[in-house]
């Protein structure tokens, strides 16, 4: 997905969040973008090829709306179809997205599912996400 492409489900999650979430997201792509391989918010992403949107910037240029609504979407379809991320996976990344917050965590998890019409309990069901997946391919 390139950076000027349409995001459904980044863009859901980010018209719902509010604004001191939203910039709790952009710290945590800042940290995470930082380079350094030890850094809890790079080792979150990276398992699951899910690169930092904030790589796209020239360094110290900020974090945009545009580059979180594309971190959320690659956030969004990892959940749903990367072979390797499980619940468990996916509680960390958010809670770690969300600098520790359970409520927040909670609010961000919400709107994923929101955005996706799929539980949590769904997207992590190895059939389902098989299915998911097989219609990906398909689409190209």
């Amino acid at each position: 997905m390139r950076e000027h492409d349409r995001s459904p489900i980044g863009d859901v999650v980010f018209a719902q969040m509010t604004e001191t979430d939203r910039e709790t997201l952009r710290r945590f792509m800042a940290a995470a973008n930082n380079g350094d391989e030890h850094d809890e918010a790079y080792e979150a992403l990276d398992p699951f090829g899910i690169h930092v949107m904030r790589a796209r910037c020239v360094e110290g240029v900020p974090v945009e709306d545009r580059h979180i609504r594309l971190q959320l979407e690659w956030m969004g379809r990892a959940r749903l179809l990367d072979e390797t991320m499980d619940g468990i996976d996916w509680g960390y990344l958010t809670l770690i997205a969300s600098a520790w917050d359970e409520a927040r965590q909670d609010r961000l998890r919400r709107l994923f599912e929101l955005a996706t019409g799929i539980t949590d309990a769904d997207a992590f069901d190895e059939r389902l996400r098989a299915e998911r997946r097989a219609r990906e391919s398909a689409r190209g």
